[in-house]
């Protein structure tokens, strides 16, 4: 279970934190990070996310045309591998004391959407499409209260990285309104 051994904390103590360890937060998603998308390409074999490798020949590098690139799988060592799109939400989520970013990936992604990642992007290509688009399933996430069980690692403050990773979460009703009861 999610609540089990796990502190609880407010985003104003996520934030202030100062060692690695695992809480729960209960807060309200306000948005999906501009800029950031809500998907990666990853390979179908090993969930990996795949790499883009510019082309070889000198006189023939645009930069800015992933057309050009070849893609390739670094853990199955292999170009042009069978893609799979899989979520990777960057929300911005707020409580009573602030807000911050989570990310969120694939398997977790499911349990909010009920939909695989793949059933919102259409059929796969080598590319990824725009992602300014957020299709109305990722919109309906915007003012939904869960629990998440988030990491704070190193970074997030010896660098002030203002991004946590979520473990896990619970979108079941009854457990966020008993957690809510306790808090």
């Amino acid at each position: 279970m999610i609540l089990v051994h796990t502190p609880r904390k407010l985003i104003s103590e996520l934030i202030e934190c100062r060692q690695v360890e695992r809480c729960i937060v209960m807060c309200t998603i306000a948005a999906l990070e501009p800029g950031m998308g809500w998907y990666h390409l990853t390979c179908k074999v090993c969930s990996r996310k795949v790499q883009y490798e510019p082309p070889l020949v000198t006189g023939d590098r645009d930069e800015d045309d992933l057309n050009k690139f070849k893609i390739y799988c670094a853990v199955c060592k292999c170009y042009d591998p069978e893609l799979l799109p899989r979520y990777k939400l960057h929300l911005v989520v707020q409580d009573k004391t602030g807000s911050s970013k989570f990310v969120i990936f694939d398997h977790l992604a499911l349990q909010m959407v009920h939909k695989p990642c793949i059933e919102l992007t259409g059929p796969v290509t080598n590319e990824i499409q725009d992602q300014d688009l957020i299709p109305m399933a990722l919109q309906e996430l915007i003012g939904k209260t869960y629990l998440f069980k988030v990491e704070i690692l190193r970074e997030n403050f010896a660098y002030k990285y203002d991004t946590f990773k979520v473990n896990k979460i619970s979108t079941n009703r009854d457990i966020i309104s008993e957690f809510h009861k306790c808090g």
